[in-house]
């Protein structure tokens, strides 16, 4: 062998995808529903979640379908005040995510794509419920960037 190491992970990297409005794309696959944008999901969070940013939120959160529940560690499973699962505005229940889980968000080149870049860091700093509320009313420009 070379001596080189070899990272071995026992989960897949969990990618959340966080491009500005203007740039995001989504892929229409035939037969299928068109899949909500990662920021629309962090929009629906439960109201107990309301002060986490879109990164945290994902970092330390996974949502599964009822059918999968089964298929989840019940220790894992998020639990509201009375004792229910914790379910986001889509009746996705929420769980906590395994802790050495990959977790990787879009990166943008600050020289280069600058409006990427300073909607990501609002997204890292900024609890918000719409996007909307990311724009100040005094921009005039309506960029992420000024």
């Amino acid at each position: 062998m070379a001596g080189i190491s070899i990272l071995q992970f026992s989960d897949a990297v969990k990618v959340f995808h966080s491009q500005p409005p203007n740039l995001r794309t989504k892929m229409r696959v035939a037969g299928r529903a068109i899949p909500l944008a990662h920021v629309d999901v962090y929009c629906m969070r439960p109201i107990e979640l309301q002060d986490l940013t879109f990164t945290e939120y994902f970092t330390r959160y996974e949502l599964r379908d009822d059918a999968m529940q089964g298929f989840q560690d019940a220790s894992r499973r998020v639990m509201g005040p009375g004792g229910e699962g914790v379910k986001d505005g889509r009746g996705k229940r929420l769980y906590w995510r395994c802790p050495n889980t990959p977790v990787r968000f879009s990166t943008y080149n600050p020289a280069t794509q600058t409006e990427g870049f300073a909607y990501n860091l609002l997204l890292k700093t900024i609890p918000f419920h719409n996007e909307s509320e990311l724009l100040s009313a005094a921009n005039s420009s309506n960029s992420y960037y000024e």
